[in-house]
């Protein structure tokens, strides 16, 4: 049991000091509501071969649906909630290894957008007016 735990606490050393990362998001901007397909390209020599398909790719707290990979892309659909704030989301590609799992963070990578369909913002606060009934402009023909 030692001998295990040994060989995974040093792959994992191994995948950070040899540089996996993600290299790049691609769109890597969407509104809440918003659903699309991503592509997370990995890179360095901590990333597995290109016959490994990854375990779970997320954005935030979001999770990747149908996920796959060819070569470096690493593709999978998002759902971005439609009440997710707007700001960045780290983005993580989990690969299988036989010592523990490799997990590939690019933080701060994917933007939620504001949105088209944001409410909108008020920023003075609104005038009172009275109207007084039966007294109001009169249309002649």
């Amino acid at each position: 049991m030692k001998i295990y735990l040994y060989f995974a606490l040093i792959a994992q050393l191994v995948n950070s000091a040899l540089g996996a990362e993600i290299t790049s998001v691609t769109p890597s901007s969407a509104a809440p509501g918003d659903t699309v397909t991503v592509t997370m390209t990995v890179g360095g020599q901590g990333v597995p071969p290109s016959q490994v398909q990854p375990t779970s790719m997320s954005i935030g707290s979001v999770a990747g649906t149908s996920v796959s990979r060819s070569n470096n892309d690493c593709t999978a659909t998002f759902t971005i909630p439609a009440a997710q704030s707007a700001g960045t989301l780290d983005c993580v590609v989990i690969f299988p290894s036989p010592n523990g799992a490799i997990e590939i963070t690019l933080t701060g990578g994917f933007e939620v957008t504001a949105g088209a369909n944001a409410p909108p913002s008020i920023t003075a606060e609104p005038e009172s007016q009275t109207i007084v009934l039966g007294v109001g402009p009169r249309v002649f023909r």
